[in-house]
């Protein structure tokens, strides 16, 4: 029986340092940066007191737009616009010569995955019981089912936990998102004598490194055509 006892210790320490794994992973703050405050840019090119910078986003960019998912299916490009006229300009999605990811879609690489730490959760849940059920002998089946269920019981908070921090996250990562990048039918606006940095996301697939970038003067609706070539930088 003592042997027993030494097994059940030895499977709660493991449970206990499974959930404890999955928990501090889950609260880990991500150090990660959508837009990083300096950057050297690919491509840069000027027009009447405008001039654009863009450089592509890659594996070696320790930022969100970086993630493996996110570069699996899109092509992130990082745009400055530095406005030093007198003039307010507009930039829209549509004047982008590129297939543009909706922020929605991207959002969703970039997220932490509840449903897999959910699942590892339910496992060592699982992982418990059986282990218990075989090492305790068949009298006493009821007990290894009650150890199981105070196990259960013990790391529901850890649970809850786990929900709340990765739901803020996800949320914080949308909202940044949204922020930092053009959507689908979105614009911004430069106003004068001022700098603008915006993320744009092309559908991997679709993508093509030379392109054009047309801003619009608000006053006049004057475009200004800039031709943007990253063939050389993809990475």
């Amino acid at each position: 029986m003592h042997r027993e006892t030494k097994m059940v210790k030895y499977i709660f320490m493991l449970v206990f340092a499974g959930f404890g794994l999955i928990f501090f992973t889950s609260c880990a703050r991500q150090q990660k940066v959508f837009i990083p405050e300096k950057a050297k840019y690919d491509c840069e090119c000027e027009s009447n007191n405008i001039k654009i910078s863009a450089k592509t986003i890659g594996k070696r960019d320790k930022t969100f737009p970086s993630s493996r998912n996110t570069l699996r299916k899109y092509q992130p490009i990082e745009i400055k616009i530095e406005n030093n006229s007198d003039n307010s300009y507009v930039l829209e999605q549509k004047n982008i010569g590129l297939k543009i990811a909706s922020v929605r879609d991207v959002a969703r690489t970039m997220r932490r995955s509840l449903p897999f730490r959910l699942a590892a959760l339910l496992l060592i849940d699982l992982f418990s019981l059986i282990s218990l059920a075989s090492i305790l002998p068949p009298q006493m089946t009821g007990v290894a089912i009650l150890l199981s269920c105070c196990s259960v019981l013990s790391t529901l908070p850890c649970t809850f936990l786990v929900i709340g921090y990765i739901g803020r996250d996800n949320a914080k990562i949308s909202r940044k998102l949204r922020q930092n990048s053009i959507d689908v039918n979105g614009k911004i606006i430069i106003s004068p004598n001022s700098e603008v940095r915006v993320l744009v996301f092309a559908v991997k697939k679709d993508f093509e490194p030379r392109f054009d970038l047309s801003l619009v003067n608000s006053t006049s609706d004057e475009e200004l055509t800039f031709n943007i070539d990253l063939e050389d930088n993809l990475n």
